[in-house]
């Protein structure tokens, strides 16, 4: 995966400790922006349980929810709109729990 410099530097500000809030302000996006980003490269590079288990936390994953996300991924070709409509998360916390499990 190709990463871009925004992307590395928010990345690198949320193992610093800085929250998704603080990240989105600093770059003036949105917070569901900075959410991805580091979605995506604890997914494709550097992610490790602790990470993952920080990012379900961060990102107010219930527990709950999450093993529903999980169980409905074990349904052959099921689809994001499938499971984003049989959960109350949104689709950032979805594809956290997506990219945990990968």
């Amino acid at each position: 995966m190709t990463t871009f410099p925004e992307q590395e530097e928010a990345f690198q500000r949320w193992c610093r400790g800085e929250s998704f809030q603080e990240i989105a302000q600093n770059f003036q996006v949105a917070e569901a922006t900075a959410e991805i980003n580091t979605i995506d490269i604890i997914a494709h590079e550097r992610g490790d349980n602790a990470m993952g288990d920080r990012l379900l936390k961060e990102m107010e994953i219930p527990e709950g929810q999450f093993a529903l996300v999980t169980e409905h991924l074990t349904i052959p070709r099921v689809t994001l709109e499938q499971i984003f409509n049989g959960n109350d998360l949104q689709c950032n916390q979805i594809r956290g729990v997506i990219r945990y499990v990968e």
